[in-house]
């Protein structure tokens, strides 16, 4: 093994400069259409891991229906083992995962230091106090993940969450009544999916709505409903 090689595996193995924890912010008093549940108002905490000074200037953080560069202005500097709270607070879903990257400038040039972000486990709670306080109606309704994920739906109102779906089940044409003349039918069938791992899903996604009657047969050129949770 040459030395460049073994300098390579040292730089690799070497742990991040920094960590990300996005931790629970102060929830506003007036309730809005941000007070669903599993969701959460936060902040980024970005702390020096390192045995070195740290200079931040700033964080990309990608999630599920999110993803921004935040700079950081002046930039900070952090001690060995100091921690920074960035101002700034967003809703973040207490059961996805998101990853961050923390842009640190040196002598050198700036780069990034690619973390995965800790969901402190306040935010859970944050988040089912704020949903129970706004929505009373339907407190029980703010847990997050749906018992019935997974299960096979062919209507929205099988689901805790929602029904997402995944394909069409060709069904056989109805049969042609006696004494009449029947000309070649269109295909048909139903909309079969998934009940969704959460009950509040993130992002946009295909679904099946609630319907009447459930598991209505229609043409498989039908389209499908886009619905935008996020």
């Amino acid at each position: 093994m040459g030395s460049a090689t073994i300098l390579l595996a040292i730089v690799m193995a070497q742990p991040p400069a920094v960590s990300v924890r996005l931790v629970p912010a102060p929830p506003d008093a007036a309730c809005d259409a941000r007070a669903r549940a599993c969701f959460a108002p936060a902040s980024v905490s970005i702390r020096n891991r390192s045995s070195k000074v740290v200079t931040v200037e700033g964080i990309s953080l990608v999630g599920p229906g999110h993803g921004d560069h935040r700079p950081i202005r002046p930039p900070v500097r952090l001690q060995p083992g100091a921690t920074y709270q960035s101002p700034e607070v967003f809703e973040v879903h207490v059961e996805a995962a998101y990853r961050a990257t923390v842009s640190i400038a040196s002598p050198k040039g700036n780069h990034g230091e690619a973390v995965g972000a800790e969901l402190d486990p306040g935010l859970r709670e944050a988040a089912t106090a704020r949903c129970g306080r706004c929505h009373p109606e339907q407190s029980s309704t703010c847990a997050c993940a749906a018992s019935d994920a997974g299960r096979r739906c062919t209507d929205g109102a099988e689901c805790q969450g929602a029904c997402v779906f995944e394909r069409f089940e060709q069904q056989p044409p109805a049969p042609c009544p006696p004494g009449h003349r029947c000309g070649k039918s269109p295909p048909v069938g139903i909309k079969v999916g998934r009940c969704s791992e959460w009950r509040a899903p993130v992002g946009c996604v295909d679904v099946i709505p609630r319907r009447d009657p459930p598991g209505r047969i229609e043409p498989l050129t039908a389209g499908t409903d886009r619905r935008c949770f996020d």
